[in-house]
């Protein structure tokens, strides 16, 4: 059912608290001095917002992306505690699998080929990403 999904999606909005305060340091770190530059050459604030603001903060855009789809990889909590899976096996999310196979059913061999399967999962998006981030990571000198 996608509405037991989009409620588990909701309460990962509601804890984006620290990704939030992160990227507020970061904008809080850009200098003005660009923007106002950029301002008095006569750039637009949307043209000043992707070719300032945008690239200088990228590599905290880039963290973020990271740390926040490692841990959306191994979400169980949400899953567990509000659905335990359900309805159906709607929200029976990789880790909630692993769980299962292992404690309920006691399945320990097929519920580490998963664990196998995620971590390999996490791994090449991890490396895509990091392959891709040499075309829109900026690192400031």
């Amino acid at each position: 059912d996608f509405s037991s999904l989009a409620i588990i999606s909701l309460l990962h909005v509601w804890q984006f608290g620290a990704t939030m305060v992160i990227f507020l340091a970061a904008l809080k770190g850009v200098p003005k001095s660009l923007s106002e530059a950029a301002l008095v050459d006569g750039a637009k604030r949307s043209r000043i917002f992707f070719s300032i603001t945008l690239p200088y903060i990228s590599p905290v855009i880039f963290f973020n992306l990271m740390t926040n789809m490692v841990t959306a990889f191994q979400e169980f909590n949400s899953a567990f505690m509000v659905t335990n899976g359900g309805p159906g096996k709607a929200t029976t999310l990789m880790s909630l699998l692993i769980y299962n196979n292992a404690f309920k059913f006691l399945k320990m061999g097929y519920s580490s080929a998963l664990s196998v399967i995620l971590f390999l999962a996490i791994v090449t998006v991890t490396l895509i990403l990091f392959a891709t981030s040499r075309r829109w990571v900026n690192y400031q000198d």
